[in-house]
């Protein structure tokens, strides 16, 4: 299977992002579909998308960034379906997330995520060389 990143804001399926969000998630159970189209326009959004000739273009995986676009970012609502979270995915979906931001200027990102918060940690490491701090809170990663 071939996979694609894309921060393309129309490539975003909404019923698959509501739909993980509110049944699969930990933190955002239950959230009405309304909440989360109102969220959309304000973040800069990513999605992984498997591709091929048979299933066109599928949403695995999606995550946001919040930001004020000038020094800080948070990274928001991170998932990447079962089947779909090989760790080359994975490895490639936090760089792209957390390098767009740093690209624009942003020199802060923060995200909480209680259960990949190791895994992000390591893999910005090895994307950006530096030093991460949680400042004592086991669910954080900071830049």
């Amino acid at each position: 299977m071939d996979y694609v990143i894309s921060s393309d804001p129309n490539w975003v399926d909404v019923d698959v992002v509501w739909r993980f969000l509110s049944e699969e998630s930990y933190w955002a159970r239950g959230i009405p579909r309304e909440t989360v189209l109102r969220s959309l326009p304000h973040s800069i959004l990513f999605g992984v998308y498997e591709t091929g000739p048979q299933s066109g273009r599928e949403q695995v995986g999606f995550a946001r960034v919040i930001s004020d676009r000038a020094t800080f970012a948070y990274l928001a609502d991170v998932f990447i379906s079962g089947g779909s979270s090989q760790s080359g995915i994975v490895q490639a979906f936090a760089a792209s997330c957390s390098g767009a931001p740093r690209a624009s200027g942003i020199t802060a990102l923060a995200a909480f995520h209680g259960r990949c918060t190791h895994a992000l940690r390591t893999i910005w490491f090895r994307v950006h060389g530096e030093s991460r701090t949680n400042h004592g809170d086991p669910t954080a990663v900071c830049w």
